[in-house]
């Protein structure tokens, strides 16, 4: 490997670092949820950029470390995916229902509103 593509590859894992560094800033200050879709998706790339880096140093626990973050990144993003989905799928009232139970149980239903 030559002495340009190691130095390039150091670098990634710095980006990597950074990247780490930010979305932890962004959690602890409130400007990111990690519940959200920026914050896995940030921890996937950096754990990308450091497991890349790795080519030019390896280190088998980092290495570890890394594919793990990577996995469970994209895990918390698959069950986003399939929660949005379920979301999407129910009724409105339903979604009413769940956001806020106290607000929909107030209102009478249909049939009673009807004239008879």
């Amino acid at each position: 490997m030559t002495e340009e593509m190691t130095l390039l590859l150091r670098w990634t894992g710095f980006v990597g670092v950074i990247l780490y560094l930010a979305a932890y800033f962004g959690v602890q200050t409130g400007r990111m949820s990690p519940a959200g879709w920026v914050y896995p998706w940030i921890n996937i790339a950096a754990a990308s950029l450091v497991l890349l880096s790795m080519a030019a140093d390896w280190n088998p626990a980092s290495a570890v470390m890394n594919g793990v973050w990577i996995a469970i990144g994209l895990g918390h993003v698959s069950l986003r995916v399939v929660q949005r989905r379920r979301w999407a799928a129910w009724r409105p009232r339903d979604r009413a229902m769940a956001l806020a139970p106290e607000v929909v149980a107030m209102d009478p239903p249909v049939e009673d509103i009807a004239p008879r």
